[in-house]
């Protein structure tokens, strides 16, 4: 029969290979979540930097419509001014009066 004590050293010679496979393998599989996380931050400025560039592009595209639409409502409502005074001076005609009266 194998004494206690004999065991027990057996056992503490055991545990100690254990604890360095244990450690071993915790140690590789910190290093690949680490790696992971590295290539997912990595992904993420990447996004976020290509983000920014389409925003400024789109920013840059409503500025450039909303000064087209500003321009062609100005352009329009001169037209419509113009026709008004127009009309306003032919009906002025049409009814015998020379000078528009306000």
């Amino acid at each position: 029969m194998i004494k206690l004590e004999d065991r027990v050293t057996k056992l503490e010679r055991e545990m100690v290979e254990v604890r360095r496979d244990l450690v071993g393998t915790i140690r590789t599989e910190l290093r690949a979540h680490i790696k992971t996380l590295e290539a997912l931050r990595e992904n993420q400025l990447e996004m976020g930097a290509k983000m920014d560039r389409e925003f400024a592009n789109v920013r840059t595209e409503m500025r450039t419509e909303f000064a087209n639409v500003r321009a062609e409502m100005r352009e329009g409502f001169t037209k419509i001014n113009l026709g008004m005074s127009q009309m306003t001076a032919l009906l002025n005609i049409a009814i015998g009066r020379d000078e528009p009266t306000n």
